[in-house]
């Protein structure tokens, strides 16, 4: 319980089939996992993904009906209804969707399963942002971080093998 409330306070902490988990709920018999990528979604196309998982007995449901439902809540515009299914998914565990956002701003993502044990409903509210708009620090995390390791292992070693240079020439001048 405790880890699902942080993974819905804290999207991004927690990535899953090349995605970061949006969203951990139980709703009926189920427990719905929902993945996206990119983080945070963007304008365009957006893979999500949805694992329905059997609380009863922790089996993953692999015979539902999954819609996606996007909808803007900060401007006008009709709902639109996406199909989730393996067919297109990485992993064929998890129901997977396309989905178009058309603009920026606060949205509705919407997942409704038609399971065999019952047909259950949940929102989403995303904050879908512009492809133009850079996160700098996921930037440096994902750009930066791994250079400044690589130089420092290159410092590191450089310096180790001076010293085994020294040492050896200094038992060879002995």
């Amino acid at each position: 319980m405790a880890s699902s409330l942080m993974i819905m306070t804290w999207p991004g902490v927690v990535r899953a089939n090349g995605g970061t988990i949006l969203l951990v709920e139980e709703v009926g018999p189920y427990e719905l996992t929902v993945t996206a990528s990119p983080y945070p979604l963007q304008v365009g196309t957006n893979d999500v993904n949805a694992l329905v998982e059997r609380l009863s007995d922790q089996r993953l449901v692999l015979n539902a009906q999954v819609q996606m439902i996007v909808e803007p809540l900060d401007q006008s515009g009709n709902p639109q209804i996406f199909l989730a299914t393996h067919d297109t998914a990485t992993n064929k565990l998890y129901y997977h969707a396309n989905i178009i956002f058309p603009t920026s701003g606060q949205w509705n993502l919407t997942i409704k399963v038609d399971g065999p044990e019952d047909s259950i409903i949940t929102t989403y509210k995303a904050q879908v942002t512009s492809r133009q708009s850079v996160n700098f620090l996921r930037y440096v995390s994902l750009v930066g971080l791994p250079l400044i390791l690589i130089a420092f292992l290159f410092f590191v070693l450089s310096r180790r093998a001076r010293e085994l240079f020294n040492d050896n020439s200094e038992s060879e001048d002995q």
